[in-house]
């Protein structure tokens, strides 16, 4: 059996282990999706959202990118994030970055890559904003992983920042945004933020990733 038989196999191993749980399973399913949450995460292999937080399909609505980027210029990201907070009226949106990011390490090194480091140049600035903070890190490691918390605060700041986003609170929607960070060597997630549910939330998160001012 090659690897794209044995994922075929596995497929119908999975398909037959639910239905053998609960025998509507996908007929259930297969007429809506009414997810609680919204996910925002880095497409690294090692960070299936569905498998860290045990849930079974039609819980979450994923958008996964590099380094788990949420970017103004990103028609996929912003349609992601409309049709999640007006069609499926999803409560909660999540970005989730992880320790031992390659994303986040590539923002540290000059790479001969024209997409990725187009991907990740506000990573790069994200670095040289907090210079101070991170060169008092230990090892490169430390530093990579205390960048991957930056930055997930600061996707934080660009989700809200978006209208989108605004306007569902001015409209009083009940939305949240909430930024945590997976740790590989562990397995376990981390809240970073706490619930951010409106602008005065948001500034608060928003002085957390504030560009470091010499001196301070």
């Amino acid at each position: 059996m090659n690897d794209l038989e044995d994922l075929l196999q596995r497929n119908i191993e999975w398909a037959t282990s639910l239905k053998d749980k609960d025998s509507q399973f996908f007929v259930n399913t297969s007429k809506q999706q009414k997810p609680k949450y919204c996910w925002i995460g880095c497409s690294d292999s090692r960070v299936s959202p569905s498998q860290i937080l045990d849930l079974p399909p039609g819980n979450i609505f994923v958008h996964r990118n590099i380094a788990n980027q949420v970017n103004v210029n990103d028609t996929n990201c912003l349609s992601v994030l409309e049709y999640a907070i007006y069609f499926l009226e999803v409560k909660h949106i999540i970005v989730c970055g992880h320790t031992g990011c390659g994303g986040i390490e590539s923002s540290f090194k000059k790479q001969s890559s024209k997409f990725i480091n187009l991907w990740i140049d506000n990573i790069l600035q994200l670095s040289i904003d907090h210079k101070r903070n991170l060169d008092t890190l230990n090892c490169g490691a430390e530093r990579f992983d205390r960048l991957s918390e930056l930055n997930v605060l600061n996707q934080i700041v660009n989700l809200g920042d978006l209208n989108l986003v605004k306007d569902a609170w001015t409209k009083n929607i009940d939305l949240s945004l909430h930024g945590w960070i997976y740790s590989l060597s562990d397995g376990l997630l981390h809240d970073l933020t706490g619930k951010v549910s409106s602008l005065n939330d948001l500034t608060i998160i928003r002085s957390l990733c504030a560009p470091q001012i010499s001196g301070e």
